[in-house]
Parts: structure tokens; sequence; C-alpha cells
């Protein structure tokens, strides 16, 4: 429960990002490919440049049409094998002007479990979807529609067949509904394959977001003398200036969660419009749309320039700039009812009438055409979803050339489905925070690669532009929550960047709320842990909803649906609601976020049985871009996301599991996911298949949730027997020693390991009993650059944690008090190399050898080498080393002064215990002192190097020369 709380959730478990590059015609491709390629796109005109970018983007689109297509299908045979035949009674069909003919069905009645089969339903056929209806007596005949809504067992589809009427749907016919197979992306894919890409007004701007052409940079704003109100901070003065300036072709505006994006977009709207200027605001989904179009409503925008697009649930605030509604107070409205009404007649006329009724038809039509053009004639800014394609019909009919094209919510669209409505402006701003909810990918995970998914074009432009002033405004200042509550994605996201607003900074929930009487608690945020609820509690719950028995905190799945809910948490979310309302909060003020549709059936039932349906239930994108007093979120599923989580800790075991492990994961893997096991047993001499299906089999009758748990268990206890295997430090005698043991890793030292070794470091010197440290490791993980690593800030900031953690590393050496002693039992490999010269003692096996190759990485030298290696070798064989990568023998080592002393490989662990242990019984205090004495005349020197190479080194990290060089050996290495 939140105190003015953001309802913008980040999503940063799930950040997936590619970036597309493209190369110039003369770097990457000859002429014939350039024009084999143009002919393949369809379009001979289209600049070379950027036709291998739309054929990435037309195979991208492809593949997400084909990975919807079978989602589709496979929900479809989920719902059918678990499910009677779905059967629809027609209670209504009308025909409404300018949408269609509408028909309204209800349930058949099945049996008496049909009030969950309904429930079922509703999980699987969502508003939007598109569906085939078929009559039972003509089963053939397949008519497409629309689902509008579904609500307490009635569902209201539109069809997409406007020659049929509503004649043709009977009251208490029977009809027969299933999902039906469309591509999503038919209207995008013509564009770009058309030859008429070209045309389109918006091509230009294509080109220049990908700096083809001359890119214009405006640097001032003479829009600066245009009065804004004085309710604007600084940076959303800048964003507005910039974003009316019609000099400046494309703006990119990135406002964190509550720093009024909306509100600048309405003030965008508002001074275009005093322009002249005609206008499209766009987003990704309606409700953000529809909020767009009240923040202009309440900026003071006539609702008559404003046209509302979209078969939408219709919000009362805004019903006046519906196109349904302004088209039905039309001055010829009725005569179009008129000419409908006529043509239903002949219908059921005889055929001697077929004449008339073409007539009347042909006139329906052409008076419906000039509805449409005398409306749009008077509209000034159209609001519509980023995939409505009414207005390319616009376009088509010359009724609405945009001047400006707004796009909401830019970062949950990806950038091509952007171009669909971008290509039809003149110039365009987009507004949104890529570090919030994305975009959801069906291809992702089944048939595309990674490296070919699109980000969204906000988060290339911040990325291609973030070092040209005049293309990125930031909005910095936030005006919804609580300090406490910002401060995380603050620091995660934003760089510390946001300042929390005076007037809502330290605001608390009993300041907001209206009864005194009634006390919560007045922390802006608090966590209620349901994992360890007692049997009391429980049983009391219980006995307060015995109809919602069993009451359960785990989390459940219907098996024909692929959402789940949690029937405590929803009961402790309601709880949570009414105390708010109790004190005093209005529905309105309170919303409730949930990441799944049973669970938001379960929470609004629950309130409704204490007589509140009004409150705002719903998944976070329902919410985005809008704010409440409080906002209840049920942030699990507990069980299901540490699944997610141990499916994850089993890749990055250090130690992989034995077989017959692997063979108890399995099975409860697959009775997790899928449930009892399927399909027939393999033959006799399949033995891996047969092993595999008997471990699936032996779970057979374990619910998918105890299945998790257990795979969950025993994970957690391979991480325990592990997780002290890759690097130890213990105290032996007078001896601190340092080991690494990761040899399927060759002892590679990831971020943690860095971090774990800085406070053994300092553990040592504040061990009284030691008197010599004992250390060797062997390079470093290279998985440290790509680990969690999915768009360019996530690099930015892995390199901002290798920068600070490395030279906190090398500094722990440098200023370690007792002597250091490494012993090299093998090949040693970059930092293990480098730091060498910070020991006092080198010890090495006649087997090891030593290898720098930043160069070849792409990289440059850390851990002070180059300072120390010319000192010790000279400044030749340093460069022989640093720069050009030679790896060294033992022997040449020693020559090189990098190694003290070489002892025989057979003999070079009892050897180097009896030196260390009798250097150990050298006197503490003088150890220090001498060390002090020979390493002080060098410690600033070496505090300066270590500083200056890890910055230059950051530096490397973030080249394309280094990214390309850690590829390229990955993909040696795979």
């Amino acid at each position: 429960m939140f105190a003015r709380c953001s309802s913008s959730i980040l999503n940063c478990n799930d950040i997936y990002f590619a970036r597309i590059v493209y190369q110039s015609s003369k770097a990457a491709l000859s002429k014939k490919e350039i024009e084999r390629e143009k002919k393949a796109l369809g379009n001979a005109r289209v600049s070379s440049r950027i036709t291998g970018q739309i054929r990435k983007w037309i195979k991208f689109l492809k593949a997400e049409n084909s990975a919807i297509q079978d989602s589709v299908i496979e929900t479809t045979k989920r719902f059918e094998s678990k499910c009677a035949e779905l059967s629809l009674s027609v209670l209504n069909s009308w025909y409404e002007a300018p949408e269609g003919v509408f028909v309204e069905f209800s349930f058949r009645k099945l049996d008496s479990n049909n009030v969950h089969y309904i429930s079922e339903f509703s999980s699987v056929f969502k508003n939007g979807s598109h569906v085939i209806l078929k009559s039972r007596n003509a089963p053939s005949n397949e008519i497409p529609a629309i689902i509008v809504y579904f609500s307490h067992g009635k569902l209201k589809v539109i069809l997409k067949d406007h020659q049929l009427g509503p004649n043709a749907f009977r009251v208490n016919s029977t009809w027969i509904l299933n999902f039906a197979e469309i591509n999503s992306f038919e209207r995008l894919l013509e564009m770009f394959r058309g030859e008429n890409l070209v045309e389109y007004p918006g091509y230009g701007l294509l080109l220049k977001s990908f700096k083809i052409g001359t890119v214009n940079r405006v640097l001032k704003d003479k829009t600066k003398n245009i009065k804004i109100k004085k309710e604007f901070d600084e940076s959303q003065k800048s964003a507005i200036y910039a974003a009316i300036n019609d000099k400046r072709k494309f703006v990119a505006i990135h406002g964190p969660p509550g720093t009024g994006k909306t509100k600048v977009i309405a003030e965008i709207v508002y001074q275009c419009l005093k322009k002249n200027e005609r206008i499209i605001v766009c987003a990704p989904s309606n409700k953000a749309v529809d909020n767009a179009l009240i923040a202009c409503l309440r900026r003071g925008i006539d609702e008559k320039v404003c046209l509302r697009l979209g078969l939408t649930k219709i919000n009362e605030n805004i019903s006046s700039t519906h196109f349904a509604s302004i088209f039905r107070q039309h001055t010829f409205y009725e005569s179009l009812q008129d000419y409908w009404n006529r043509r239903e007649k002949f219908n059921e006329a005889d055929s001697e009438y077929f004449q008339k009724f073409g007539d009347i038809v042909s006139r329906g039509s052409k008076l419906e055409m000039f509805i449409n053009r005398s409306l749009i004639r008077d509209i000034e800014v159209v609001f519509c979803t980023v995939t409505n394609t009414s207005l390319h019909w616009f376009k088509e009919q010359n009724l609405f050339n945009p001047d400006l094209i707004i796009l909401d919510e830019a970062g949950q669209v990806t950038e091509p489905i952007s171009w669909q409505i971008l290509l039809l402006g003149k110039r365009f701003v987009i507004v949104g925070d890529h570090h919030q909810l994305d975009s959801i990918i069906f291809s992702r995970e089944k048939v595309f690669p990674s490296n070919f998914i699109p980000c969204s074009l906000l988060e290339r432009l911040m990325s291609d532009f973030k070092d040209k002033k005049g293309y990125i405004f930031t909005l910095n200042v936030n005006y919804r929550s609580n300090e406490l509550i910002q401060r995380w994605s603050n620091n995660q996201f934003y760089d510390k960047m946001l300042i929390a607003s005076a007037k809502t900074q330290k605001i608390h929930i009993n300041q907001i709320t209206k009864d005194d009487s009634y006390q919560l608690i007045d922390d802006p945020l608090v966590l209620l842990d349901t994992a360890n609820i007692e049997k009391e509690e429980l049983l009391e719950l219980q006995l307060k909803y015995p109809f919602m028995s069993p009451i359960s905190f785990f989390d459940s799945k219907p098996q024909i649906s692929s959402s789940f809910y949690n029937l405590g948490e929803a009961i402790c979310a309601a709880h949570q609601i009414l105390s708010l309302k109790k004190a005093g909060l209005h529905s309105s003020e309170i919303g409730c976020i949930t990441p799944y549709a049973l669970q938001t059936e379960k929470i609004k039932k629950l309130l409704a049985a204490n007589s509140d349906d009004s409150l705002d239930v719903s998944s976070v994108d329902a919410f985005q871009g809008q704010q409440r007093e409080a906002i209840v979120i049920l942030k699990y599923s507990s069980n299901t996301s540490l699944f997610d989580k141990a499916i994850s800790d089993l890749k990055n075991l250090s130690k992989e599991p034995n077989d017959e492990i692997k063979l108890e994961l399995y099975g409860l893997f697959k009775q997790a996911s899928t449930g009892d096991v399927k399909g027939e047993k393999p033959g006799m001499l399949d033995f891996v298949g047969r092993a595999k299906y008997d471990s699936w089999n032996k779970n057979k009758g374990l619910s998918m949730e105890e299945a998790k748990l257990k795979y969950i268990e025993i994970i957690n206890k391979l991480i325990e027997q592990t997780s002290s295997v890759d690097q130890a430090s213990n105290v032996e005698g007078k001896i601190f020693r340092i080991e690494f043991n990761r040899p399927n890793k060759y002892n590679a030292i990831t971020w943690e390991m860095y971090e774990a070794l800085i406070d053994a470091f300092s553990n040592s010197n504040k061990c009284n009993e030691t008197r010599i440290g004992n250390y060797y490791c062997a390079g470093n993980d290279l998985s440290n650059f790509t680990r969690n690593v999915k768009t360019p800030n996530d690099f930015i900031k892995m390199a901002d944690k290798g920068e600070d953690v490395l030279e906190r590393f090398v500094r722990a050496h440098i200023e370690h008090e007792k002597p250091l002693i490494s012993l090299v039992n093998g090949p040693a490999i970059g930092i293990s190399v480098t730091l060498m010269a910070l020991f006092d003692l080198v010890i090495a096996s006649d087997k090891a050898s030593f290898h720098s190759p930043f160069s070849s990485l792409g990289q440059s030298p850390e851990g002070c080498s180059s300072y120390t290696f010319p000192m010790l070798m000279g400044a030749t064989k340093a460069c022989e080393m640093l720069l050009f990568d030679k790896k060294l023998t033992a022997a040449e080592a020693y020559e090189r002064n990098l190694v003290t002393r070489i002892i025989p490989h057979n003999s070079f662990y009892e050897e180097t215990e009896r030196l260390v242990s009798r250097l150990s019984e050298l006197p503490p205090e003088s150890l220090k002192v001498n060390k002090q004495l020979l390493r002080n005349v060098h410690k600033d020197a070496l505090l300066s190097v270590c500083k200056h190479e890890c910055a230059v080194l950051k530096q490397r990290w973030l080249s394309v020369e280094c990214q390309q060089a850690l590829q390229k050996f990955a993909s040696r290495k795979t």
C-alpha cells in the first residue's frame, strides 16, 4: 500500500534488447547485392542504406505473426481438449452506424459447473479478440467478428463483414465460437514491402532517425517567446519548447514515473493547435490514449476539434469525442438509419426487388461516406492506438494529413510497429520511458534469434543520439511519490537524476485519509509477506470467506488457462483495500495491480461481496501513466517466480549436478510446466528417452505447484553445496589463504567473486593471527560482460560497476599491509598476471604460463601493469607483453623479474607449503614495517595509475571494437 505511489511499474527482471545495426552500402554490399535486396523488398527507390534494416523488420514481423498464431492455436487446443464445445444463443442483433452490426449472445446452459466454465472462457477470450462465428444450422459458413466485451455471462461482438445484416442472427439461434487466424501486421508489411514507402510523409524521418542524409540539429528554440503556464518546471519547459518547434523534425522526451509526461503532451497539443497544426496523438494501449485525451480536454482544448478512434469501452469523460458519438449526432444520421432499415426489409423480399435493393445499398454507402468526410474535415486532433488502420484510410482519401504525430508510452512498442503511424506525419514527438513496461514479443523464445529483436524507437534514439544535443529531453522532477517509493528506481534506472517534488517528498497515507479515527500504518511503503501465515490466521480467513473455500497461498492455474491466481493473496489485497476505504479514501483514489487476469477476477469478486465493484483492479499496463493516492500491488507469483529463478540458478552453478539429479530435475520441470506425462513411452532402444519419460512419469498426480516447490528445494540444496566452492578464504596457523576452485571455468573471476576477494583482503588485514597472505587466481570471467546485459544502458551499468569493483580490488592489493604471496601452479591470464608486480613474492610451477591478451580482446592493461611492468622488465619487454600479447613461460617470466622462484610441478604443493610456513614464522610487525618502507615510495603513484587505468578500461569496454572482440572470442569458444 503506497501513499501517492507510482503506478508505472519498472520491469527490471526481463528487459530484452538487441541493438540493430546497419552498414553503409560501400562497406557491406556490392551494387548487385543492393539491387537484389531492393528487388526482393519490392521498392527500387528505397535508400540502399535502409533496405537491410527494413528486411530485418519484415523478418521479425513475420516471425512475430507466426508466434502469435501458434499461441492462438495452442490456446484453442487446450481449451477444446478440456471443455465442451462452446454454444452461444443470440439475445439480440442490431445495426449501429458507423460501426456496423452488433450481436449479443448468452451462454447456453452447459452443466452445474457453468459458472466456472464461463470464468475460464473469460481468461482465454479477451476484449478485442478476433473470432469466427459458425451457425449450428450451417457450420460451413464462417463469419469473422471481434469481441467487444464479455461480462456477466453475456458476450457482445461486432461483425467484420459489413455486407451482413442483423437478420442473419435470429433470436435464440445457436452459434459456435472459435478463434480466428489473422495477420496482425498485414498493413505494416504492405508498407515496408510496397513501392510507395518513399511517398509516405515520414519516409525522410525514417532516414534521419538512422542518421542517413542531412540531419539538421537545432540547439536553440525560438519558440521560447511563447508563453506557457508557470506550473511547468524547467525540464518540462525545455521539452515543450522543443516539441512545438517545427524546425525540429523529431524529438524524444524521456519521462520517468510521475514526471508529468501526459501533462506535457497536453501542453504540446494546445500550443500546436494555436499554430493551426493538425495532430495525431497515439499510444500502444487504449487506456494511455484516453489518459492523453482527458489531459488535453482539461487543458482547455475544445472537444469539438478532437476525435477518438477505436472500438473501446467508452469513457464517460470523453464520450462526446468518440467517432461513433459524433457520427450519430450528424444531421443525416437518421436518413442513413432509414436506408439501413429499408435494406433489411428488402433482404426478406423477393428477388424481383433486387434492383431496388442494390440502389438502396449504393445510396446508403454514399451517404455514409459523405458523413465521414464532413466530420473529419473539422477535426484537428485525432486520438487512437498506434495500430489503428483508419488513419491510413484518412490519408488515402486525403481527409487528414497530420503536421505532427505524438507517440505516448513509446517504450512499450517495438520500433517497426511505431513506424506504422509515424510514417504518416511530417515530424514526430515520442514520449515515454524505456525502463518501464517493455513491449510483449511472442517470438522472443520460440522462433526468432534474440539479436534480431528490435527495441523501441525511444530506446534506440536515446542510445544513438545520447551524445548529440537537441534530440533527447529528460523530465527530472517526480510529482507523484513519496521519496522512499521512488528511491530504488531512481538509483537503479535513472542514475539518481530524479528530484522529489517538495509537495510529495514526505507525504504519508494518514495525511491523505479523511477519517482521523481510523489510523493506518503510516509508512509510504508497506510489504506484507504471505509466505509464513499461521494456521490460526488461515482458519479465521476461511470462516470469514466460506464461499472462497479452500483458501491457499499457493499459486493456482486452471489447465485450460495460461493465467494464475493466488486466493490467499487476493483476500489480503481485498482486506487492505477495504481498510483504505474505511480510512476515508474513495474508490477512485485506490488502485490494485495484479499480474494475472484470474487474480483480477478473484479480487473483484471479493470486493463485490463487500458492496464495492467500482474500484479499478487490473494489470500493470492498464494503470500505466495514471496515479492514485494508494496502490495495492500483488507482486507474485511467489512459487512461480522462485521457480523461474531456480531454472536460472541451475545454469549458473559452478559444478554440474550428476546424472541422477539431472533426471530428477527434468521430471519435476516437465510436471511443473506441463502436468502429467503425455505421449507414448519411447522404445526399448531409446535409453535416454525412456529414462526421461520414467523420471517425468514418477511425478504423475503431483500438482504443478507442488512440482515447482520440489524443484526449487533441490536447486537450493545444490546452491548451498557449491556456494563455497568457487573461492574460499581460511586461516591456517599464521597464514591467511585465499584459494580458487572453478576448474570448469578455469578459475575465472566474476564480479561477485571480486567483491568477496575485497572482503577477504580486508579480513586478512584485520586478523591479528595471520602474518602472510597466500593467494592465487587465473583470469577474468568474460561472462561479466554479457551476463544480464540486454540493453545499451545495461552495458553502461556493467562498465560502471566493473570500473568501481576493479579499482577497489586493485587498491586492496596496493594498500594491503601484510606480505602477499602468489602461488602460480598453471596458466595465468589477464589480471592474475598484471597484479603479480604488487605481490611481495611470486612462486611459479615450471608448467605455469603468463598471458595478458589485452589487445586481442580490445581492452587495456590493468592492475597497475602499465607502471610496474616497464620498471620490472624494461619498456620494450613490457610492450611485448602488454601491447603484442606475448605469452611467457615460467622461465621467461623469471628472466623478466615477474616471478621470484620456479619450483618443479610434481613437488610444487609440498615445497610451497614448507616455504610459506617458514616465512610465516618471521616477526609480523617487522614484516609490515619493512613492506611499508619498500612500497610507500610508489604508493601514491600506484593509486593514481590504478584510477587512470580503470577509467581507460571502462571506455574500452564501451567501445565497439572491444564488444566485437569479446563477441568474436565468445563465438570461438562456443
